[in-house]
């Protein structure tokens, strides 16, 4: 499940929905928190919805169980499955026994062909597997032993897409109780497992055979010859080391132990062999033999299953409240941050105008005097945005703080104020911007003074005298204030963009100019601190 399915991960995101929402009512100083704001209640909003498509679109599981009757086919693997059955089975080796088809399965090759025609044509019939074994049908429990080994090797090419499941079967003669006319009879310790059956050890799943006959032991001297029998047997398979063999074979090959019959199968085999010969050496005694062999009998497979039918639905994603609601917000968030975008455009385009407007030294070039146009312009655009209400326009795009800055490049003579006045340098040489060693006396006192805020601007005001015409004492009274300004930087970390320079010409005279003494105090520097 998704994280934003958790309750309190809902919580958080619509509390921090509704408060990035009322963040955009605010007015914004920094440029950029107006637009995360925006941008911050686009992304809560998506995530809400998000989470309402996921938990919309959790699906729906429902399950039935019914008892369903299926057709069962069965392989009839091992060793000597030729040899004992192959006179049974007609046509493709198969044989019919109430209803059930038993197929002989030989190599790999054959019971894969059989698997693959099932799984294509059939795909709800049932397969399982039945390996046979006769005690006393071979001559030692060596060339048991050896025989296994063989045909294990010779199915290890067998790959399967499942474990096919298979049951073994011990049949030997165990009791009187089937008659030799009942040829096809037999007693069987229990009821042929289903198909689903769990995977079973076969030494655990041997056990449980043998108990299944001594649990009914006391109903017959039969059924007590039977357990007698079994119990024998158990001990012979692991004394001859056949239970290992048989353990090995199902442990490596893709077969699924699913359990372990006993047969207690007719009058008994026409010969004595393996198992025989240890009934002589371990209790003195041999099995009796009968005049015919007779056909193997065949377990009943199981046919009734119960079948689990598992649906799931999936509901439709995000309800049409939901979509509404995050159509309208896009929209509006979307119109919102394009108007923020193209201030913040408009921002920067001024603010790098600033920049190289406080850094020219030609104060009378025209490329000054255009910027100074282009700035002029866009200060009465900023009129508009500074007095907009919050939210829907962007007047928190840093409005009045540039049409601040505008007007002061534009107009810097209005904030030379005798109250804000921080130093005046006089005497200047007639017709010369250099500074002399007083100057650089003043200057050098004045620089902790204006180093002591990282953030005041000052104005720099340069004048001369009234000789000369006007454009030149112009020109000199801007080159009188480059000079202090290129020294103060020159001297010190403050940056050139914390100054503003202006040339005042022959403007506001502080003495008359009847004489050089006089005009020598108009030749000077003003330093101002700006509000």
């Amino acid at each position: 499940m998704s994280v934003l399915n958790n309750s309190a991960v809902k919580g958080f995101l619509w509390f921090a929905f509704f408060v990035a929402l009322a963040a955009c009512a605010m007015r914004y100083e920094p440029f950029w928190l107006g637009f995360c704001a925006w941008g911050t209640a686009l992304i809560f909003g998506s995530l809400l919805v998000r989470g309402n498509y996921l938990t919309r679109r959790q699906p729906v599981i429902t399950s039935a169980t019914r008892d369903e009757v299926r057709e069962c086919v069965v392989f009839i693997l091992g060793p000597w499955a030729k040899t004992w059955f192959s006179g049974e089975l007609e046509g493709e080796h198969i044989k019919l026994v109430k209803g059930r088809a038993w197929f002989l399965a030989t190599t790999p090759g054959e019971l894969t062909r059989h698997l693959t025609r099932l799984e294509a044509s059939h795909p709800r019939v049932v397969t399982q597997g039945f390996f046979p074994l006769i005690p006393d049908a071979h001559v030692s429990a060596e060339l048991i032993c050896s025989q296994l080994a063989m045909w294990r090797n010779s199915f290890s090419t067998l790959t399967l897409r499942d474990a096919l499941p298979c049951t073994f079967a011990l049949y030997t003669h165990m009791s009187a109780q089937i008659h030799p006319q009942d040829p096809d009879g037999a007693f069987w310790s229990g009821a042929f497992p289903p198909a689903d059956a769990a995977q079973r050890d076969f030494d655990d799943a041997l056990a449980d055979a043998q108990a299944a006959l001594a649990s009914r032991r006391n109903d017959s001297h039969h059924a007590l010859r039977r357990d007698a029998i079994a119990s024998a047997l158990q001990r012979w398979l692991h004394d001859t080391q056949i239970a290992a063999a048989l353990a090995s074979l199902f442990t490596t090959l893709p077969l699924k132990l699913n359990g372990v019959l006993f047969a207690d199968q007719s009058t008994g085999f026409t010969r004595h062999g393996a198992w025989s010969g240890w009934c002589e050496q371990t209790f003195g005694v041999l099995p009796g033999l009968a005049a015919a062999h007779a056909p193997l009998a065949l377990p009943e497979p199981q046919t009734r299953y119960r079948i689990t039918t598992v649906t799931q639905s999936t509901p439709p994603g995000t309800s049409t409240g939901y979509k509404v609601l995050l159509a309208a917000f896009m929209l509006v968030a979307a119109t919102m941050l394009a108007i923020f975008g193209r201030d913040v455009l408009r921002v920067q385009e001024v603010h790098q105008q600033l920049q190289r407007l406080a850094t020219m030294d030609a104060l009378s070039s025209p490329e000054r005097k255009s910027l100074l146009a282009t700035l002029e312009n866009k200060r009465s655009l900023l009129e508009s945005c500074a007095t907009s209400s919050p939210g829907w326009q962007p007047g928190f795009m840093r409005c009045n703080v540039l049409r601040h800055e505008i007007y002061l490049q534009t107009h810097p003579e209005t904030f030379a104020v005798p109250t804000g006045l921080l130093d005046m340098l006089t005497m200047f040489t007639s017709s010369s911007a250099s500074l002399t060693s007083q100057h650089v006396t003043h200057l050098q006192a004045l620089l902790p003074r204006l180093a002591s805020s990282k953030t005041q601007r000052y104005l720099i005001a340069g004048y001369s005298d009234n000789t000369g015409n006007e454009a030149h004492n112009l020109a000199l009274s801007e080159q009188r204030a480059l000079a202090v300004r290129n020294w103060l930087v020159s001297h010190s970390t403050l940056p050139a963009s914390r100054f503003v320079i202006y040339g005042g010409g022959t403007r506001r005279p502080v003495s008359d100019n009847l004489k050089e003494a006089e005009r020598a105090k108009n030749r000077r520097v003003e330093i101002y601190v700006m509000q």
